[in-house]
């Protein structure tokens, strides 16, 4: 796919994403360059929405820890890090209400005392979000304490780990995640409304893993050597 829009942008049919730099130690009063970072995303979805032509994609790169009231991103926005975003409003951290989202390498934490839905990010209403090795730590929610999705299609989450819980509930502690299985580990949403299912992906060596214990258990237990001897008569 990065191939395909490279190529487009060659031929002049797409136009090269307008990309800005975040950084906890920039300034929303600099051009946003890697150089000159911004201080906020806030400012840099401002300033990138305002300069970009229609349709065409806004990429922020975040770095450090980031504190923001709570983010509404709007179409074709890409966040990536390695960040940690920190919302310091009782809401999520990001909320996704609009098409072609995209969250990469970030680690994000809804405000304390939030009681609606999706802790750390909420998608509702919308398609074409993806979520890619993201960490969801210390949110909390009435439900959804990790992810809310709601009345949304095509909506991909790889979520590296979830340190999430309802009001009343003890957190959960993520389980370790090997590198074999950490890159196949997929987390499908809970969602208010709508059918709500989180599925893990197995990798390939799981797979077989598991076909040779049921090829195991299905084989014949062979008898002992003293059970195969024929017996003499007396």
């Amino acid at each position: 796919m990065l191939l395909l829009v490279a190529l487009l942008e060659a031929l002049g049919l797409v136009s090269p994403a307008v990309e800005l730099n975040v950084s906890d130690t920039g300034d929303d009063a600099d051009a946003g360059s890697a150089v000159t970072p911004l201080r906020s995303i806030a400012t840099a979805l401002t300033q990138g929405t305002a300069t970009r032509a229609a349709g065409q994609r806004l990429t922020i790169r975040c770095s450090g820890t980031l504190r923001e009231p709570g983010l509404d991103l709007p179409e074709n926005v890409t966040l990536v890090g390695p960040a940690t975003i920190l919302c310091t409003a009782p809401q999520p951290a990001v909320r996704i209400a609009a098409a072609g989202v995209e969250l990469r390498d970030l680690t994000l934490t809804g405000g304390a005392g939030h009681t609606g839905d999706g802790g750390a990010v909420l998608v509702t209403g919308t398609s074409d979000v993806t979520l890619e090795r993201c960490e969801l730590l210390g949110s909390t929610a009435g439900r959804g304490g990790g992810l809310a999705v709601l009345t949304s299609r095509q909506v991909k989450s790889a979520v590296a780990a979830s340190t999430t819980t309802a009001p009343g509930r003890r957190p959960r502690s993520p389980a370790p995640l090997s590198p074999r299985s950490s890159s196949s580990r997929r987390a499908t949403a809970t969602a208010a409304g709508s059918t709500c299912a989180t599925a893990t992906a197995r990798s390939l060596t799981d797979r077989i893993a598991s076909a040779a214990m049921a090829y195991e258990r299905a084989m014949p237990v062979p008898q002992s050597a003293s059970a195969q001897k024929p017996a003499w008569p007396s």
